[in-house]
């Protein structure tokens, strides 16, 4: 780019580009040059317009908002459609189903792999052809780093080079989440293209350079010298002269797009290639959104049109759709942009980030009291509970021994959710039924084993000894007792859980609950969360954190079950906080503001949605169950009619915190009102 001119040559290049992948999934044989040159003249572009300077902290955000975005909306799509596919298409619609479903979508969203889907003895699925931006965004740092930090071409150069050599020796090896080395691969071709700008062969072409350039890849389109270059697996025919064929040979895709842009009889077909290559990041995550979810109807659409099943049949049929799919994602963005004009309004200092994250906790609290897939499970409750402690962690403010009797009031009042489902509780239970109340236990083993659980109202009375406790450590003066102390209760708290010693409230579990609560004391004391926002590509080092943690062992607090290494678990589970507040803060700021508002009251009747679904999530369900299994069809374990019974009890709740809110806002106004002048 020029300023803000916008050189339409390059339009046509991607253009070219992003119809030679499509070109090149379809699998014919025939078309396996494409993949020679395709993403080559994406990254060789990429360092075209690549600006030199440092890689700061501008320079990250932009790229991995640019980049990570649609990748996530993208990833996101291509989950909920498989949802709607396994029950069309697979008639699968029970929990256990859909929980898998959405465990692998999300496995797959993390890795982040085109192909190779194995990692330190852990498989997972493909992500598909959006592998490429992730993969661009190492590319481009690392060149920018090369080029602010050594400008002699030659060495930059060869420590591309290198860097791509290391990258396919170590893929025989591991291979890393992210597509890192398929990025580091693509270097050398980015720093060609940065270097190409400063040249004039694009400005002033050479017949000379389209004529070597037109050679070099005719003999690579016949050759498997050049049609055999993957760059999603760093894997090409020949370690030295495929990449060099690749190289040319995508320079010469950019010499016959300027061709095509100077040449008067070529504007229409340079025109279209224009428009394509402007809009080639939206088509290629429409094109992977089509591929992996709308395929699967093209034979019976085929079928009904009369035409047979055949890849030059499929072909029109997938640009048709990928055009109607690109025209209905403008109308969305139309629409989304009238209705997202407005922003939420301000409520003083309530942060309705914090409220989404909460209205997303105990809807994710919810789901899990039902049979779920191991995986998913896993993955859930990693992170739900412990995220409602880091948050209370939070917004812990230092204790004294001046305000130690104010504090202590504070965290008895917060036991009023206790009391008030106590009082419920005893209103439909007989008397032998209550003793279970002055336990308050989620579960027992050795102790106590006799016992009933008070049900997921446990967490109330859990959080108030992991206050209580934590409050005590505070009052100790010396920074290295205090530390001891903490390091205690959390080896306590683990050797009581796992030798059975399960206390009532929850005593036990309180005490390695502690480092969750000062973990989030420490967020908020270094301004963690500030910086994660400001810094968003964090979500690179955040997520293999939390994914390496599900992936060697689970972490469920109710049956003290602290995985394999605890202190993997803390660690997990924060990175698995941050990145749930980096999501929340992200819908804060494009959801329309009546979107905001009603989530964040979600959000803050928690306690109530917690309370109405201990004691009558059951009847809720067997009452939807009765209502709509004759109408509907849905068996017990079918998905949508937990979905809808969650659903039902969110609202109720919500609805009973804002009646109370409103009863007890009039009842202040009354008092004021009866107040003397």
């Amino acid at each position: 780019m020029q300023g803000k001119q916008r050189l339409r040559w390059i339009d046509i290049a991607k253009g070219i580009g992003i119809v030679s992948i499509i070109l090149g999934h379809q699998g014919i044989p025939l078309l396996g040059f494409v993949y020679m040159y395709h993403l080559p003249v994406f990254f060789l572009l990429s360092g075209y317009t690549l600006k030199a300077g440092p890689v700061n902290a501008a320079f990250l955000r932009g790229k991995f908002t640019r980049l990570m975005t649609p990748y996530f909306l993208t990833g996101a799509a291509v989950s909920v459609m498989n949802l709607v596919n396994m029950v069309l298409r697979e008639h699968k619609g029970s929990v256990i189903a859909a929980t898998q479903n959405l465990a692998e979508s999300l496995r797959a969203v993390f890795f982040a792999s085109g192909t190779i889907t194995e990692c330190g003895g852990a498989s997972f699925p493909s992500i598909g052809a959006i592998w490429f931006l992730p993969a661009l965004f190492f590319a481009l740092t690392l060149c920018r780093f090369l080029l602010h930090r050594f400008p002699d071409r030659r060495m930059a150069a060869g420590i591309a080079v290198v860097g791509a050599a290391l990258a396919t020796l170590s893929a025989q090896y591991v291979w890393l989440p992210f597509s890192v080395q398929a990025g580091v691969y693509a270097c050398p071709f980015v720093l060609a293209g940065h270097y190409l700008r400063q040249t004039d062969w694009m400005e002033k072409p050479r017949p000379a350079h389209l004529l070597f350039g037109g050679a070099v890849f005719a003999v690579g389109a016949v050759t498997k010298l050049g049609s055999v270059f993957y760059m999603v697996t760093t894997h090409a025919a020949n370690l030295l002269v495929t990449p060099v064929i690749a190289l040319v040979a995508g320079y010469f895709v950019l010499q016959l797009s300027l061709l095509l842009d100077r040449v008067r009889l070529l504007k229409p077909a340079a025109a279209v290639a224009a428009l394509l290559g402007r809009y080639s990041l939206e088509i290629l995550c429409l094109h992977l959104f089509e591929m992996n979810t709308l395929g699967v109807y093209y034979a019976g659409l085929l079928a009904r049109l009369g035409l047979p099943l055949r890849k030059r049949t499929v072909l029109p049929l997938r640009f048709c759709v990928i055009a109607l799919l690109l025209a209905l994602l403008f109308a969305a963005r139309k629409l989304g942009g009238r209705l997202c004009a407005k922003k939420a309004p301000s409520e003083g200092p309530r942060d309705r980030t914090v409220d989404l994250l909460r209205a997303g906790l105990i809807v994710s609290m919810i789901a899990g009291h039902v049979p779920l897939d191991p995986t998913f499970r896993t993955m859930l409750y990693s992170v739900h509970m412990p995220a409602f402690i880091l948050l209370s962690g939070y917004f812990h403010r230092p204790v004294t021994a001046e305000n130690l009797k104010s504090r202590l009031w504070g965290l008895v009042k917060g036991l009023r959710y206790y009391l008030l489902f106590a009082l419920l509780f005893m209103a439909e239970h007989p008397p032998a039924d209550w003793p279970r109340l002055a336990l308050g236990i989620s579960y027992s083993d050795k102790l106590f084993s006799g016992a009933a659980s008070v049900g997921p109202v446990y967490f109330f009375l859990l959080l108030f000894a992991v206050k209580l406790i934590y409050y005590l450590i505070d009052l100790i003066p010396q920074p290295w007792i205090r530390r001891g102390a903490l390091i205690g209760c959390v080896a306590a708290g683990v050797w009581l859980g796992k030798a059975g010693w399960w206390l009532p409230w929850s005593a036990d579990a309180a005490l390695f609950c502690v480092a969750f609560y000062h973990a989030g004391a420490l967020l908020r004391r270094y301004r963690v969360t500030e910086w994660a926002d400001a810094h968003p590509w964090c979500y690179f080092l955040l997520s293999p954190l939390w994914l390496y943690m599900t992936v060697k062992g689970s972490l469920e607090l109710s049956v003290r079950n602290y995985g394999e290494d605890f202190g993997l678990a803390i660690l997990g589970a924060c990175g698995g906080f941050l990145l749930l507040f980096l999501l929340c803060r992200w819908l804060t700021r494009r959801l329309p503001s009546w979107a905001v508002t009603f989530f964040g009251v979600v959000g803050e009747a928690t306690a109530y949605i917690l309370i109405l679904h201990t004691l009558y999530g059951g009847r809720i369900y067997d009452l939807l169950e009765r209502l709509l299994t004759q109408p509907l069809g849905w068996q017990r374990t079918n998905a949508l009619l937990w979905a809808a019974a969650a659903v039902v009890q969110t609202l109720l709740g919500t609805a009973a915190f804002v009646a109370v809110r409103f009863l007890r806002r009039k009842a202040a106004g009354l008092r004021k009102k009866q107040l003397p002048a």
